[in-house]
């Protein structure tokens, strides 16, 4: 581009105003005219760009100007700059600006265009060369921003928007010290920026301030962008060194505690003339290793180490006038060794000076910060950072041979039981019996590591077929099947093992962890100890998961759940003895989602616990408010779960909200299963009593459909049973159930316990119960599960009716 002679007519000439590039004259600060094609790009018309800032249309051309002015001339070279059009989107464009003279005055034009031209790309590069840089730029894995000569922020990398916190609009044009450095730190940033302006490289090591406000310490490169010989940018890359504080930190302690020791511990000082024969030796450190004073002095070093070149290359060095620092292992202890030259007056070699150091400790040491850097302590697998090095070098490898890799996802089915109910020590020793059996089940070359938690890893290289890493897992699920004993417990194990393979389901970790995880959720709802490959559809699956997930967590928030009301009708005479609270999630189309579909989910999540408090809390708002509007003293009945049940503050969290609606005890029940009385009935007994003593009833649900010791259930303090729908259903018609159902009225009037059947839908179930004497009933023919006002005006007809 060539600047306008001053005696051009018009700068808005004919070929200006029907060029298909966009064109802007400014002095500098001020948009001053346009021409339509600038219109266009800008979205604004040129009465509105008149009079503009510059900075507010273009923030990145003040590096143009400036390099315009310090070239004295054009800039043809076209530079990446974004622009901001009239809506407030931003768009990539590149620029070449032109000088303009006229009477004295100074003007500069602009020129926009939307793609680079052959010119451009060839004073950057080749095309290819600049999609290169530009990848490099984008895909960094460090920060990188690019500063106009005034430290404003001109373009700045993916990698430099999530380092601090700064999305790319919010960064550009921003003083770079007002953004990221810290008040106190402001003078020594401006001395590295004038620094790298002077056209000097500069790196430093400081402290930088996310957008959170958050301080990381950071090492920034910082130096100078040069066009035609002029300095007229400037950028920085910062590298994150938080990553490595912890175990710099943890090497500084170490090695101050090793200083210490050091301090006291014997040190060797010698002297070697200039034939390498010891003249001089003071100190214990030899000695340690078998070497005293009388073995060494007038001996040549160069005889007593020939099978030691370590030590010969450092004495060698030293007498060429050089200064060498060796470690090496010598007589099962290692040694550092450091050699100076020693010259006479004249500066002529005429020995060495040496030292020796015992740093067996310290190499040590060193091993064993490398070893925790990279291994689970409580069990010595490979933790999750080293599982990651080695199964990324397996890709690498498999990609090269054109073999594939099996990624194994596996954590233990129902460990938090076990340490909820047998204590977190027994939990350990299970973990540590896991990492054991597991390394046991897989191969030499094969890797097996500790992720976290209950969770664990298996990385299997060169397979043919997905029936190797088939065989691996079933190894793996066959070694856990065999109970732990600890002390006088034996815990039944097993796992639940998601499989991915390479190329197959990923070509990178995050890929196939991702798809393993979906595998491994697959195999706890097939029902837990076996193993499954990912498919395509788990994604869906895992898709519903995280939607269910979020929308409990957003109704525990925002009153998402909701409690209907089923009665219980006492056989004898009719009369409405109770309710039962069960759950429903509000959906966002406002449908409801019964219990079936969320309460597993809850309860694999963790989430039952903070919804069972929930229930509790709105069960005894809603007893209170039938109570003061119609004395309605009906026993309120709700579900514990078998996490609810384990969690140790669960009968306080109950109390609680008895105590905080004023509620008596004695007017509720909570159900629980059979099943969850055990593996620990003496625990389980142990909170049925405090529920007791707090006057509030206990019924065993669903009773018959799970494992039964019935010399458990005559010590259990419970004072109903609840006869399982799936029984009621079979009644009167199927013999079999009837003898089923008269065996647990039989047993329950044994145990005193009084019976509640539950699923009651027809005529003949009715009589039938009734006939047995069955002491109550809930089901569909009476009433089905109603909202709270509902069940009021239910309530009210039944009344009406007698």
């Amino acid at each position: 581009m060539h600047a306008i002679p001053p005696e051009s007519d018009d700068w808005r000439s004919l070929a200006i105003e029907h060029a298909v590039d966009g064109w802007l004259l400014t002095d500098g600060a001020i948009v001053q005219d346009c021409n339509p094609q600038a219109e266009q790009i800008l979205g604004l018309e040129r009465a509105a760009l008149i009079g503009r800032k510059l900075r507010d249309v273009a923030p990145g051309a003040k590096a143009l100007i400036q390099a315009a002015k310090a070239n004295k001339g054009d800039v043809t070279a076209e530079w990446p700059v974004f622009v901001v059009r009239a809506d407030g989107s931003r768009i990539r464009t590149h620029m070449t600006i032109g000088a303009l003279r006229r009477a004295g005055t100074q003007r500069f034009a602009l020129r926009i265009r939307s793609t680079p031209t052959a010119r451009s790309r060839g004073a950057f590069g080749s095309s290819m060369d600049q999609s290169y840089l530009q990848a490099l730029f984008d895909h960094s894995p460090e920060a990188i921003v690019v500063l106009d000569q005034t430290s404003r922020v001109l373009v700045a990398n993916p990698k430099f928007q999530t380092l601090f916190g700064y999305d790319a609009e919010e960064a550009l044009g921003q003083d770079i010290d007002a953004l990221i450095v810290p008040e106190s730190l402001r003078a020594e940033a401006l001395g590295l920026n004038r620094t790298a302006l002077t056209g000097m490289d500069a790196e430093h090591q400081t402290l930088r301030r996310r957008k959170d406000g958050s301080v990381l310490p950071v090492s920034i490169l910082a130096a100078p962008i040069v066009h035609d010989g002029h300095v007229v940018a400037f950028y920085s890359i910062y590298r994150d060194l938080s990553p490595l504080q912890d175990i710099a930190t943890r090497l500084e302690q170490t090695q101050t505690r090793l200083d210490v020791v050091f301090s006291q511990a014997p040190i060797a000082l010698f002297i070697l003339d200039e034939s390498a024969t010891f003249t001089f030796i003071a100190g214990k450190a030899m000695e340690t290793a078998g070497l005293t004073s009388t073995q060494l002095l007038g001996h040549c070093a160069y005889d007593l180490f020939k099978e030691f070149p370590d030590i010969l290359s450092a004495v060698g060095q030293a007498l060429r006038g050089e200064r060498s620092t060796t470690v090496t292992a010598f007589r099962g202890l290692t040694y550092e060794i450091q050699c100076s030259p020693v010259r006479d007056a004249a500066g002529t070699g005429v020995g060495i000076f040496g030292l020796v150091r015992d740093v067996t400790e310290t190499q040590l040491a060193r091993q064993q910060l490398e070893f925790m850097a990279h291994h689970d302590l409580l069990t010595n697998l490979p933790n999750r950072a080293l599982f990651n090095d080695r199964l990324q070098e397996a890709l690498h490898r498999a990609k090269r041979r054109g073999t594939h890799v099996a990624l194994l996802f596996f954590d233990l089915d129902g460990f938090k039981q076990v340490n909820d109910t047998l204590g977190h020590p027994t939990g350990d020793r299970l973990l540590q019996w896991v990492a054991q059996v597991a390394r046991g089940a897989i191969r030499d070359m094969d890797t097996v590591a500790r992720l976290g938690g209950d969770e664990f890893a298996v990385l299997v290289e060169d397979i043919d077929t997905p029936v190797g890493a088939a065989a691996v897992a079933q190894r793996v699920l066959e070694s856990l099947g065999q109970p732990f004993a600890d002390g006088e417990h034996q815990i039944a194990t097993s796992a639940s093992i998601g499989i991915s393979l390479y190329p197959n389901d990923g070509l990178d970790p995050e890929s196939l962890f991702k798809a393993a995880d979906m595998a491994m959720y697959r195999a706890k709802a097939g029902g837990r100890n076996r193993f499954e490959f990912f498919a395509s559809d788990l994604g869906t699956t895992a898709t519903t998961i995280f939607t269910k997930t979020a929308l409990m967590r957003q109704a525990l928030e925002h009153d998402g759940f909701v409690l209907h009301y089923q009665p219980t009708v006492r056989l004898m005479d009719g009369c409405i003895t109770g309710v039962e609270a069960l759950i429903r999630l509000r959906q966002p189309d406002g449908q409801l989602m019964p219990p079936l579909e969320f309460i597993a989910l809850a309860e694999e999540t963790g989430l039952i616990v903070p919804i069972g408090r929930w229930v509790a809390h709105e069960a005894c708002r809603q007893w209170k408010a039938w109570q003061a509007a119609g004395n309605l003293n009906l026993r309120m009945a709700f579900n514990l779960s078998a996490r609810e049940f384990h969690d140790a503050a669960c009968v306080r969290a109950i109390g609680d909200a008895l105590k905080t609606h004023d509620v008596p005890g004695d007017q509720f029940m909570v159900e629980i299963t059979e099943s969850m009385m055990f593996p620990d009935p003496i625990r389980a007994r142990a909170l049925l009593e405090e529920l007791r003593g707090m006057h509030i009833a206990v019924a065993i649900d669903d009773f018959g459909t799970g494992y039964s010791s019935l010399a458990h259930l005559r010590n259990l303090p419970a004072d109903f049973l609840k006869i399982d729908q799936s029984f009621v259903a079979g009644i009167p018609a199927d013999e079999k159930i009837c003898g089923i159902v008269r065996t647990i009225m039989a047993m329950a009037r044994g145990l005193n316990l009084q019976v509640i059947a539950e699923g009651v839908e027809t005529d003949a179930q009715l009589q039938y119960l009734r006939e047995l004497a069955c002491d109550e009933v809930q089901g569909y023919l009476l009433a089905r599960p109603l909202p709270a006002a509902e069940f009021a005006h239910w309530l009210e007809i039944r009344r009406a009716r007698g």
